[in-house]
């Protein structure tokens, strides 16, 4: 009997549920050590506990004394997924985990003693049915978090029950904040609060026989939990706008202070950014919409609001997110920063369009299948990375051949590769059938994915022509172009990518301050535990500062091997080379530079080999003086350098100079006729008609994009971007004075 009481005691019961959980988080991807997701999962499920076992115990008892009574208990409950999680982090991940304690204690922990509070109040406001007005609790905050995430531009959302939700776009960084800890605190004393104000108005003396006349009648027991519980949510949510912890466009645009309309779009910006630049990324914006328009045979209702950030760390205060660009399109709503932003800014504002095709309140794909969401946009897109969409997949057909449309399509299974493999592949797949069956198809395949009935043939069917399309097609495959771009690994794959993350972010932080040798330190660490690609670059580049140029050379000669399938290899290969200059081997070096321009894996690559074959071609002492010298003395050397064509000197200008440098006007002067006579040079041309374009002259710009698009057959891969390249840049000189009459300003520096 006592056996059986005691299997049945919801305490025993509670502990094996945590126990199970806890075990089963050690299998998977992320959860698998002590950081934030194992927290914020825990958290869950300790939410819950703490208030069933609150609503479990005496009547009467109040949630402070509940934790004193039963600390003991509690405690075992807390320690018990630490354990097993250090224990995996420790001895089987051999992940650190220093960061991920914080989010443990001050998100898992936290949230059991807010569910033991949740659970009080939910005795307090209801008069009977205390259960479903706590798990109505957690209803709300969900509900709140939703609303945050559909209404405001942000992608995260703090929780009480799991503290914190970084949002679906997902950075290898999340960082335990200040702003998490004041969250959590304020948690803890808003439900204190709550429970003492809403307990003093039911004991209250004169409101006695109001209670007690409520306590006879269901409804208005009913009304009066859900008044209350209206009002407890609205307090709450006006808390989270004013501290801080959600932010409304309004909040956004209050805070950078520029907002700019055109016929199109509504743009938020950082006041500080120069009026000349906003113009010309509001003419983008006004191109980008009707190409999209064009090709999509639709277009958005009402006005876009595109908010741009001053960078990519101004972006993730507000939104959470660094490394991506959003899209909301149920908001008709796009998100960038200047630094990238005519990279991302047409694939962004596809989605936008999309609302109109998309389906139900989230306006996106069905079922919100991300082959069709991200297909739709890389496919209108047509470009990844300035390479023609149809090449990049030809790329990726021979670098993954098991790489299937059929899985990707599937569940998570468009997550479980490198982003640039999913994303590209499933842009190329239904470019493929807006090509041969139209556009309209393709918009209603997005909304309804029955392949049958919308192309009479099935997943499988489509999937093989579009690889026998994909095979046929006359490009040259480049095995190491493929590597470079298709080797990377998704998060779910990679070594202790949160503290790697965190840990990196402290190192530069270190090296920025001229901190060497704790950035040395750093860095040895991070690569002791994961061996990544940036780590060890961080540990050359502190021994670079610290003068010990033979032990860098030394660690990379022995540990680049490691990384000869990566992605990260080219950047390796001209450190290594750079290293063989400093300590004396030109040969050697030489001996990679040449490697590289062999390989031709990326443009810019092969134009730092073969600038530095230039320039050691001067001698060895002018190409050592480069590397080691700073700006000023490199910007010297490449002006100087008798052998380097001005092609090439203007794009080295271009690139690592300030805009404004006179040097730049002078090289354009002394350009002359010039042809384009290899790749390479191609791309250079490319590039200084975006650069052109940039400063807003036009006229020059569509010169080099004309020149471009004559040797467009020099290019493997490349003409879909000189087309538009042109496109854009004829539509900037033809249309741009008009696009500007249009803009109105509503900031301090109107027209």
């Amino acid at each position: 009997m006592r056996l059986k009481k005691y299997i049945f005691n919801h305490k025993a019961v509670l502990f094996l549920i945590i126990l199970l959980a806890a075990f089963y988080l050690q299998t998977l991807p992320l959860t698998n050590t002590l950081g934030y997701e194992f927290s914020a999962l825990m958290g869950l499920i300790f939410f819950i506990a703490g208030g069933i076992l609150f609503l479990k115990g005496k009547e009467g008892i109040n949630s402070f004394l509940y934790i004193k009574d039963n600390y003991l208990w509690l405690l075992l409950i807390i320690l018990v997924p630490f354990i097993i999680s250090f224990i995996n982090s420790v001895f089987i991940n051999i992940c650190p985990f220093g960061n991920g304690i914080l989010f443990y204690f001050f998100i898992s922990v936290v949230s059991l003693i807010l569910g033991i509070q949740a659970g009080h109040l939910a005795r307090i406001i209801s008069f009977r049915h205390y259960y479903l007005q706590f798990f109505l609790l957690i209803a709300g905050f969900t509900i709140v978090s939703l609303l945050e995430i559909y209404f405001y531009p942000q992608v995260f959302t703090f929780n009480p029950v799991i503290g914190f939700y970084p949002g679906t776009v997902y950075d290898e960084l999340i960082e335990f904040t200040g702003k998490i800890f004041f969250f959590r605190v304020y948690n803890m004393l808003f439900f204190a609060a709550s429970i003492f104000l809403i307990g003093k108005l039911k004991n209250s003396g004169s409101l006695n026989k109001f209670w007690n006349l409520i306590k006879k009648n269901r409804l208005a027991q009913f009304s009066s939990s859900f008044l209350i519980t209206l009002i407890f949510f609205l307090i709450y949510w006006i808390i989270n706008l004013t501290t801080g912890f959600a932010y409304p466009v309004k909040a956004i645009e209050n805070a950078l202070g520029g907002r700019l309309e055109t016929d199109h779009f509504i743009i938020i910006y950082p006041k500080s950014i120069p009026r000349d630049m906003v113009a010309n990324s509001a003419m983008h914006h006004e191109f980008y919409y009707n190409e999209i328009k064009r090709e999509l045979n639709v277009a958005p209702a009402g006005k876009i609001t595109s908010i741009l950030f001053a960078d990519d760390s101004q972006k993730k205060q507000y939104t959470g997110t660094a490394n991506a660009d959003i899209s909301k399109p149920w908001q008709n709503c796009v998100i960038s920063d200047f630094s990238n932003y005519d990279r991302t800014l047409k694939h962004e504002i596809v989605h936008a369009f999309s609302a109109r095709f998309g389906g139900r309140i989230f306006k996106v794909a069905y079922g919100f299948n991300p082959l069709l969401i991200e297909g739709m946009a890389v496919a209108i897109e047509n470009q990844f990375d300035d390479n023609n969409l149809y090449y990049s997949a030809f790329m990726i057909r021979h670098f993954n051949k098991n790489l299937s449309i059929a899985r990707l399509f599937k569940g998570f299974n468009f997550f479980g590769q490198a982003s640039s493999v999913s994303y590209v592949y499933s842009g190329a797949f239904i470019k493929y059938l807006i090509d041969r069956f139209g556009v309209e198809k393709a918009k209603e395949l997005y909304t309804n994915p029955d392949f049958e009935h919308i192309y009479g043939r099935n997943l499988q069917s489509l999937q093989s022509d579009f690889e026998g399309y994909i095979d046929s097609l006359p490009f040259t495959y480049n095995q190491y172009k493929a590597k470079l771009y298709f080797a990377g690994k998704p998060i779910f794959l990679k070594k202790c990518p949160r503290y790697v993350a965190y840990e990196m972010k402290k190192g530069n932080e270190y090296f920025a301050d001229r901190d060497y040798g704790n950035a040395l330190k750093t860095f040895r660490a991070v690569y002791k535990d994961a061996e990544t690609a940036p780590a060890l670059t961080g540990v050359i580049s502190s021994l670079i500062k610290l003068s010990r140029g033979g032990e860098a050379l030394d660690l990379l000669k022995n540990e680049i091997g490691k990384f000869e399938n990566s992605n990260t290899i080219y950047y390796l290969l001209l450190q290594l080379a750079d290293l063989y200059v400093r300590t004396g081997s030109p040969d050697k070096a030489d001996s990679v530079f040449k490697q590289i321009i062999n390989e031709n894996p990326y443009s810019d690559y092969v134009f730092n080999a073969e600038m530095k074959e230039v320039l050691l071609g001067d001698g060895y002492n002018v190409l050592k003086k480069y590397i080691e010298g700073n700006g000023a003395d490199r910007r010297e050397i490449i002006l100087q350098c008798a052998n380097l064509e001005n092609i090439y000197r203007l794009y080295w200008m271009i690139q690592f100079a300030k805009p404004s440098d006179p040097a730049i006007n002078e090289l354009f002067g002394k350009l002359g006729v010039v042809a384009v006579r290899n790749e390479l040079e191609l791309h250079i041309f490319y590039k200084i008609s975006q650069f052109l374009k940039d400063r807003g002259n036009f006229a020059e710009a569509v010169k080099f994009a004309r020149m471009c698009l004559e040797y467009k057959e020099i290019s493997n891969g490349f003409s879909t971007i000189l087309e538009e390249n042109l496109q854009k840049t004829n539509y900037l000189l033809n249309f741009g004075e008009q696009i500007r009459k249009n803009i109105h300003f509503a900031d301090d520096r109107t027209n």
